[in-house]
């Protein structure tokens, strides 16, 4: 059995549809070992909350820190009545700062934006930005479509974010 790692916050703060894998429950919380997560990621533009480098590609994952219940609407994330620009700004920002940084040496990784966020729906998508509830992102990332990186380009890239 494969070793699993917890996605959620810390209590203290060539394209192909991948399949969730035998003995990961889509609702999990847990990616297999072959995933590395990087927590505080530093770009100029900020802290990126975690990072995660994978078969199917690179995420920022950024927290919302509201708890309250949101709802994704095509305008954008809508919190009592108003719409809340903050967390999907600091996610689509952070995210290219890190896309600037690993251009130099890997011009053809771009990192795919993930707010968590608790709300009623299943997630949405607000432009590249993909908003997924507490509990939902194992399945969210192993269901995305995107470009394959192989174990050599996930060790790079991994060294390069920690190095800084």
């Amino acid at each position: 059995m494969a070793q699993v790692f917890t996605l959620e916050p810390a209590p203290a703060r060539p394209a192909v549809r991948p399949v969730v894998p035998v003995g990961v429950r889509p609702e999990t919380t847990e990616l297999p070992s072959e995933w590395l997560a990087l927590d505080d990621v530093a770009v100029p533009e900020g802290i990126i909350d975690r990072v995660l480098i994978g078969p199917n590609g690179v995420f920022t994952v950024h927290f919302d820190p509201d708890l309250r219940p949101a709802a994704i609407r095509p305008q954008g994330v809508i919190r009592n009545g108003l719409r809340v620009k903050e967390p999907v700004k600091t996610a689509l920002r952070n995210t290219f700062a890190l896309r600037e940084l690993l251009a130099a040496d890997h011009p053809l990784v771009h990192p795919y934006p993930v707010l968590v966020t608790e709300s009623p729906g299943e997630g949405a998508r607000l432009g590249r930005l993909l908003v997924v509830r507490p509990g939902r992102l194992a399945e969210a990332i192993w269901t995305h479509v995107s470009r394959a990186l192989t174990r050599s380009e996930r060790a790079d890239i991994a060294a390069l974010l920690r190095h800084s």
